[in-house]
């Protein structure tokens, strides 16, 4: 039987090399604002005043930085070089986000902004905002949302752990749990004589022995497995205790009103 239009759309498969370059025509190859595109405007009129510049004179300069240029991508598109590039865009386009734009401009805009959050919808990944006014890209997660929401201190730290660009950096994630460990510190007192006791004395133990606590690589709490374990699998421990401490803090407020909901089943 003979499918429509629409059927073989929707049942064609993602192709990421396409996909990049439908946002780079939008981005870097469409005339914008009396500009080549809408890199060079923000290139032209923003960039410098951008705070997390550094010391990049150029769009392109910190593009090629990042390797999210033409031509680092000529070799083929990954999803997490895709997703740097997306969140890179991100950011960008918030530098111009007050402009009062004509039809023309405002409709490149618009579909670019459009392309972007239908294929990270369809990636399952989404667009945050921190404290700092970054624009992240994390992995969908009702938990991360959740935590993130409720514990404002911590809200970044939550975000940044999920980034893309944090996968394979056993380091920077180490000492985002470091942080996080600071938050459910007094849940072990909290938890004692519930049945998430053993929950909070496992996420301990995992804090305790994967050299993120202690160091457990030499002093009098060296953990011989530790250090023979594969960093590959060292991450994994590491997303697992992230995992769990979220749980932990989702946890924490139900021990807190379960007391209150005691009550008030007796009055019924």
């Amino acid at each position: 039987m003979r499918r429509n239009i629409f059927e073989l759309l929707n049942n064609s498969e993602m192709d990421l090399n396409k996909e990049y370059y439908r946002i780079y025509e939008l981005f870097e190859d469409t005339y914008f604002a009396g500009y080549d595109s809408v890199l060079d405007c923000i290139e032209e009129k923003e960039f410098y005043k951008w705070k997390y510049r550094g010391r990049f004179l150029y769009i392109k300069d910190l593009m090629e930085e990042l390797k999210i240029t033409d031509f680092h991508f000529g070799f083929g598109v990954d999803i997490e070089s895709l997703i740097l590039y997306i969140e890179f865009v991100e950011n960008m386009l918030s530098l111009i986000q007050s402009y009062r734009l004509n039809d023309e401009n405002q409709k490149i805009i618009n579909m670019l902004k459009e392309n972007i959050y239908r294929l990270l919808e369809d990636l399952n990944y989404e667009v945050r905002k921190n404290n700092e006014d970054q624009f992240v890209i994390i992995e969908k997660d009702k938990v991360v949302t959740a935590v993130a929401e409720t514990n404002p201190d911590i809200c970044d730290d939550v975000i940044e752990y999920r980034r893309v660009i944090l996968k394979g950096n056993c380091e920077a994630k180490k000492e985002i749990l470091k942080i996080l460990s600071n938050k459910i510190e007094p849940y072990k007192e909290k938890f004692k004589n519930t049945e998430y006791k053993n929950m909070i004395e496992d996420i301990n133990f995992l804090l305790n022995n994967l050299n993120i606590r202690h160091n457990n690589v030499e002093g009098s709490k060296k953990q011989q497995y530790t250090i023979d374990m594969k960093k590959e699998d060292l991450e994994k421990w590491y997303d697992k205790t992230y995992d769990m401490i979220l749980g932990a803090i989702i946890l924490e407020r139900y021990v807190d009103i379960k007391k209150e909901i005691k009550d008030l089943k007796q009055n019924y």
